[in-house]
């Protein structure tokens, strides 16, 4: 009985490091990284005036792009937010309306913030921008082909509308932020 106790345990205990050996060294095959691309928006004037901006962005602008480029074997969407970093006027509200499109024009997203209040995101928290099943899944197929992301460009849109108050001088700053997730090879 002790020989057999002995044998199990010098063949199971092998067995079961290079077992664990290889989940663990799989682990080790892939690794995740996060990137963070913003584009800001300076908004000054008249708030009779209606608000339009655009702003490209490449992925290939980013460090952290650059840096992995060749290890990357997968990128996928994780969030995007809306961020205000400047506000002159407390009582500054409207409607932001925000779109992220493709190279070629090809909407990704477009988010409607009604009676948005900037001051109530100054200095804090940005507003998470809750996209879609369908949204999320038009920017992980723009971003499907590795071999391209050298190419790939994103333009962000602001309109600013229905400004209240009226006729008041302003000046804002504001961002749009995209969190991509890499997967790269270590």
């Amino acid at each position: 009985m002790k020989t057999l106790k002995l044998a199990l345990i010098i063949f199971i205990i092998p067995a079961a490091a290079l077992f664990m050996n290889g989940c663990i060294l799989d682990a080790f095959n892939e690794l995740t990284q996060n990137l963070s691309i913003e584009r800001t928006f300076s908004v000054n004037g008249n708030t009779n005036s209606a608000v339009n901006q655009s702003a490209t962005f490449r992925l290939a602008d980013s460090k952290v792009y650059t840096d992995n480029r060749d290890k990357i074997k997968k990128m996928r969407y994780k969030a995007a937010a809306f961020c205000v970093s400047k506000n002159t006027v407390p009582s500054l509200q409207g409607t932001i309306i925000l779109t992220l499109k493709t190279s070629t024009g090809v909407p990704l997203f477009t988010k409607t913030l009604p009676n948005f209040k900037p001051s109530d995101y100054l200095g804090i928290a940005a507003k998470d921008l809750e996209l879609t099943a369908a949204e999320v899944n038009a920017i992980d197929l723009y971003l499907a082909n590795v071999d391209l992301l050298d190419t790939i460009s994103f333009t962000a849109g602001l309109q600013f509308q229905n400004v209240t108050p009226a006729n008041t001088q302003v000046s804002m700053d504001c961002f749009v932020s995209l969190a991509l997730e890499m997967t790269i090879k270590p």
